[in-house]
């Protein structure tokens, strides 16, 4: 008998309109409800983290690539100096010879 009397009170809910019925939702209350400008999960705050490694690993490697850059800019000028030394040297060298000459 216990069968069928849950079994008439459940299908007794369900024939009433949606409005009678007594559901239950869970329903936040006020201090459960998020203000999503103050709200920051953990996983913001990994993203974020992460977000900032990366930023700072482009920065390092942007310092890196401008010391590159740089070294070979200064090995370039080195390179240039010492040609031109030498220049200079083998046009005393030729001065000297042409004036002994004389």
């Amino acid at each position: 008998m216990d069968m069928e009397q849950e079994k008439q009170n459940l299908e007794g809910e369900f024939d009433m309109p949606r409005q009678d019925r007594q559901e239950e939702f869970y329903s936040p209350s006020q201090d459960d409800k998020i203000n999503e400008n103050n709200y920051e999960s953990p996983e913001r705050d990994d993203v974020k983290e992460e977000r900032d490694l990366f930023e700072d690993d482009l920065e390092i490697r942007q310092k890196l690539i401008d010391a590159k850059v740089a070294k070979k800019r200064a090995d370039e000028d080195a390179k240039l100096l010492q040609n031109r030394v030498a220049l200079l040297k083998m046009e005393e060298q030729k001065v000297t010879f042409y004036s002994f000459l004389s």
